[in-house]
């Protein structure tokens, strides 16, 4: 499977689907397009709120509300293709659920300590 049919497949095809299977490419593939996607957003976002001259707080807000967006956007097709992936390779959902929350926990931990931290040194 190639990488645009990948995306197509945990996008479209299978938005939220946890039957089924899907290929090592797929899951790959997919976990490509989420981790170019993050750091696309995130520099797009950090690179306008430095051009309209935010300070550190606006820009942790800023960056803050794009991690909110991409976790929004990417949740359930990543659930999805990872509950998929874990059954083709024999595993069952309980463990592709807590590989599936400790990837998702780390980006919204960060972006709570970040903006944690900004408000209690100001």
């Amino acid at each position: 499977m190639k990488f645009d049919k990948a995306i197509d497949s945990a996008l479209v095809k299978n938005y939220f689907n946890l039957e089924g299977k899907a290929t090592r490419n797929e899951y790959w593939w997919f976990g490509l397009f989420v981790t170019i996607l993050w750091f696309a957003t995130l520099f797009l976002a950090g690179t306008v709120a430095i051009s309209i001259g935010l300070e550190a707080s606006g820009m942790v807000k800023v960056l803050n509300y794009s991690t909110i967006i991409i976790v929004a956007v990417t949740f359930l097709p990543t659930l999805g293709v990872s509950v998929r992936r874990f059954r083709d390779a024999g595993r069952g959902k309980e463990e592709a659920l807590i590989v599936f929350f400790s990837y998702y926990y780390w980006p919204i931990n960060v972006a709570y300590r970040r903006s944690a931290s900004i408000y209690l040194d100001a």
